[in-house]
């Protein structure tokens, strides 16, 4: 079977927490009903490192709100989705966040975000049930193709 690929982003500077999104990305793209997607999944610490790096045809970018860049400065979801959407113009911005700010949450939306997750609140649950949405409104335009 032809598989699409299918490129996933994660900006998170907290390691562990990096981690955990990685493995609950891992585990949706390992579901059979995602079978006709080869995931690559990139993983980013810094804003920095995932504005300098993001492909332009990502499909997704799970985004940590407040970002270290390792630099003694910092970045924002607002300041990262203006650097990546002119790099990666059709990527789904998924911002997470600890904090609950409902004025923030609407200015994402509002800028592009695709959704706001709150960590705090079932932030993997929530998580992925966004990416499992994403995943299989893209599945059903991509035909599949079995080769023999």
């Amino acid at each position: 079977m032809l598989k699409k690929k299918f490129k996933i982003a994660i900006a998170e500077d907290d390691e562990y927490y990096n981690q955990v999104l990685v493995k609950t990305v891992q585990h949706i793209c390992s579901s059979e009903q995602f079978d006709m997607f080869d995931c690559e999944i990139k993983s980013y610490l810094s804003g920095q490192k995932c504005a300098d790096n993001i492909d332009y045809d990502t499909d997704i970018l799970i985004l940590d709100h407040y970002l270290d860049n390792h630099a003694n400065s910092f970045y924002n979801a607002f300041d990262m989705m203006k650097a990546v959407q002119e790099k990666c113009k059709s990527c789904k911005v998924i911002v997470m966040s600890g904090q609950r700010n409902k004025t923030v949450e609407k200015d994402l939306m509002i800028k592009g975000a695709y959704e706001y997750v709150d960590k705090e609140r079932d932030g993997t649950q929530h998580l992925r049930q966004v990416v499992t949405k994403i995943m299989k409104e893209e599945a059903t335009r991509f035909p599949t193709v079995k080769v023999a």
